[in-house]
């Protein structure tokens, strides 16, 4: 019911004061990039991974929203499924393959619980981490491969996950990313949590009013 509607001109109607609207993984990346993990880093990348996986990149230094505003949207890239589940082969979003919710539909229980069946050892859990990361670490590569990046950060909910789901990425980073890239990037946790996006849109905030000023 919202397609088309114009929140930032009604908002701006409403309040009379300037608006700005944006994507939330855009402020996570911007957030950290002004506070958090990313601070002094000029090149990265953010992979918000909660509900859906949304992606924002800081590149030169500053965010990049793209032509149009929709800009790195990478949870909705096609990849081929890892593993092939039933029916063959099929391609699949990133974020239909390894975000929060899809490992709830997939693997019969949420996130967070199957992260901790992997920790103790159960099998089925430990194949649904091993999907998750192949695919996480796929799209890091992919995304390195293509913009030479310092840095990759994993946030949203299933950063929680720490080190099982880090290390995980990690490896299939190193698996699919050519040799020579690799050394360039590091990739590591966001360090703000669920506050990277309200501490992202409010610096942009005020940057935007200090240049208008």
């Amino acid at each position: 019911g919202l397609n088309e509607f114009r929140l930032g001109d009604r908002l701006r109607e409403l309040t009379s004061r300037p608006v700005h609207v944006a994507n939330d993984a855009d402020m996570a990346m911007a957030g950290e990039a002004r506070f958090g993990a990313a601070r002094g880093v000029r090149n990265a990348v953010a992979i918000t991974i909660g509900t859906g996986i949304g992606t924002g990149l800081w590149l030169d230094g500053k965010l990049w929203e793209g032509a149009h505003g929709s800009g790195a949207e990478f949870g909705l890239a096609h990849g081929p499924d890892v593993p092939q589940r039933k029916g063959g082969p099929r391609w699949v979003t990133l974020e239909a393959a390894a975000s929060a919710e899809a490992v709830r539909g997939w693997a019969g229980a949420d996130a967070e619980t199957i992260f901790a069946r992997a920790r103790d050892g159960d099998r089925a859990a430990l194949d649904a981490v091993a999907t998750v990361c192949e695919h996480l670490g796929v799209a890091v590569a992919n995304i390195h491969l293509m913009l030479d990046l310092e840095l990759a950060l994993l946030c949203g909910g299933m950063a929680r996950a720490g080190d099982a789901l880090l290390e995980g990425v990690q490896a299939a980073f190193r698996a699919h990313c050519v040799d020579y890239c690799q050394p360039g990037l590091e990739i590591k946790l966001g360090a703000l949590g669920d506050e990277a996006g309200v501490l992202g849109a409010a610096a942009l905030a005020f940057d935007r009013a200090g240049a208008a000023a």
